[in-house]
């Protein structure tokens, strides 16, 4: 299962945030859990991205080889955690993972997917 912002459409492999913000509280919890999951997410995206100016670009290749080369930088990148080599002010790479975009609801099956994922481990 992936885990997108409120940019993104709502599908059955695609969780998104509830919006507006959910008057249920199932679904408040999950908004919850999904910020703070996400946060951690876009924290790592940006260590990895300040780390190697390569991830800065879109990747005009195979999605294989896009692969390979993002996978390449999470173990060099773990290779430097390992020898402590960090990144002056890491910190400050924590971005708010909040994103105001609207995207219609109901457009997909996804909807459902998402309020029976958040009944089942929310309520």
């Amino acid at each position: 299962m992936l885990l997108g912002d409120s940019g993104y459409p709502v599908l059955p492999y695609l969780m998104t945030p509830y919006r507006p913000e959910p008057e249920q509280p199932h679904q408040r919890r999950f908004n919850s859990r999904h910020k703070s999951t996400r946060v951690v997410v876009e924290h790592a995206i940006g260590v990895l991205k300040r780390r190697f100016a390569v991830l800065h670009q879109e990747f005009r290749i195979r999605p294989d080889r896009a692969c390979v080369i993002i996978g390449a930088c999470v173990v060099l990148h773990n290779i430097c955690i390992n020898r402590r080599i960090f990144l002056e002010d890491e910190d400050d790479l924590i971005e708010d993972a909040d994103n105001d975009v609207q995207v219609a609801d109901g457009a997909n099956r996804g909807d459902l997917y998402r309020e029976a994922f958040a009944r089942t481990h929310f309520s």
